[in-house]
Parts: C-alpha cells; structure tokens; sequence
C-alpha cells in the first residue's frame, strides 16, 4: 500500500489516494457466514467513503485472512481473522479551506 500511495503523492496535485478498511471474522465462520459479513463490510466501507467525498477509482483488493488484532492496545484476538479492503479512491469534492483575508483588499470595506 505504501509504494502506490507513494507514487500517487509524487504526481503535483494528484487527486488520487489509496484508502483501506478492515473487518474481524470469527475464525470458524463458515464459508457463507464469513463471504456475507465481507461483502456487507465492503458495501459499508465504499458507502461510508462516497459519503466523505471519495469516488471509487480500482477495483476492491480484499486481503488476508491476517491475526485480528484490537486496535486500541494491538493484542492479537484469538478467535477471530482480519480481513482488509482496498482501493484507489479519487476525491471528487475539494475540502473546504478557509483563508483570512486582509480587509484592506477587499472593495467597499470602509476602512478608516
């Protein structure tokens, strides 16, 4: 994920980044438990994404099964798998930026 994002970052005003998402499963899930919970968790990641301004620019990459690690202390969970979704999103609306102006540029300002 580093080397993409890298190579995104170097091209000068490159709306481009990569962004992931990850998911705990238990680790005795069977194979249709485990297939919904990953497809809801991919809807719920690229939805959440649209809602912040990013437009899916690649297909989905799913990885693992990894150890589950908590994120808050990093201890590894026994029973369950990480899973981890991926993708080249595109910012399609421009954050918001507030500058301050200098009152004395801008016309019909009485300023003195």
């Amino acid at each position: 994920m580093e080397k993409v994002q890298k190579r995104l970052d170097a091209k000068k005003d490159n709306p481009y980044t990569v962004l992931e998402g990850s998911c705990h499963v238990p680790v005795d899930a069977s194979k249709g438990l485990k297939k919904s919970h990953l497809k809801t968790t991919a809807d719920t990641f690229l939805s959440t994404m649209t809602k912040r301004g990013y437009e899916l620019a690649s297909q989905l990459r799913l990885n693992g099964p990894y150890p589950a690690v908590e994120m808050d202390s990093d201890v590894v969970i026994e029973d369950m798998e990480e899973w981890r979704i991926r993708a080249v999103f595109k910012k399609d609306r421009p954050d918001f930026t507030r500058i301050e102006l200098d009152p004395s540029l801008i016309k019909g300002v009485d300023n003195g």
